[in-house]
């Protein structure tokens, strides 16, 4: 025999979106962590991550991204926006970064600006598909009016005077305590690839 909802007794909203736990109590489903958008890039500049994926809903996201560039030398480099995108923030001092990046190549093995327009992630990339990039970039606290946005990644890429292979790892983050609902990535030559965004839930 089957039981109807309407003689159900659990708590919760029943509807589409929720499913009944062991405990009777009707929650969201999804988890603590959600695949939010992915996409290709197709002779891309930039990538921004709009109000409709950087909520309050997530603590942190995760961006995965892939690509190349045609042209030789290029940067990545990312900003925040409180009003989804409508302005980004780009100040001289809006941001500090550093990154430390494996290998012999001198100028390339660490940098770090305290004081930037930008968290730069990666920096003299070499250009072509068999020389390309690959970045796993954690946001923290994007939405949070009290904590810094924060930014960590780790990588691989190469560097553009030999293609020698690079082991990127890095941190950022925004000078200034403020709800950021727009996240962009921005390419100085324009890129071919692929991106994934995944939300996570703090406790």
């Amino acid at each position: 025999s089957t039981v109807s909802l309407a003689k159900l007794t659990a708590t919760g909203t029943k509807d589409a979106t929720t499913f009944l736990r062991g405990d009777n109590t009707f929650a969201a489903a999804g988890g603590d962590v959600a695949l939010l958008t992915s996409g290709t890039l197709s002779s891309a500049s930039s990538l921004a991550l709009s109000s409709t994926y950087i909520t309050s809903t997530y603590q942190y996201y995760d961006l995965l991204i892939t690509g190349y560039s045609a042209t030789n030398n290029f940067q990545t480099y990312m900003r925040t926006s409180t009003d989804n995108g409508s302005a980004y923030n780009s100040g001289a001092s809006d941001y500090g970064w550093m990154f430390t990046s494996t290998g012999t190549q001198a100028g390339y093995a660490s940098i770090a600006d305290q004081d930037d327009t930008g968290v730069v992630i990666n920096d003299e990339q070499s250009d072509g598909a068999a020389t390309g990039f690959a970045h796993r970039i954690r946001i923290t606290n994007p939405m949070s009016s009290t904590h810094a946005t924060q930014f960590q990644w780790t990588g691989v890429g190469h560097h553009q005077s030999n293609d020698d292979v690079k082991a990127l790892y890095g941190v950022g983050f925004r000078q200034a305590a403020e709800a950021n609902n727009n996240i962009a990535t921005y390419f100085s030559q324009t890129v071919t690839g692929s991106y994934v965004l995944y939300g996570i839930k703090g406790s």
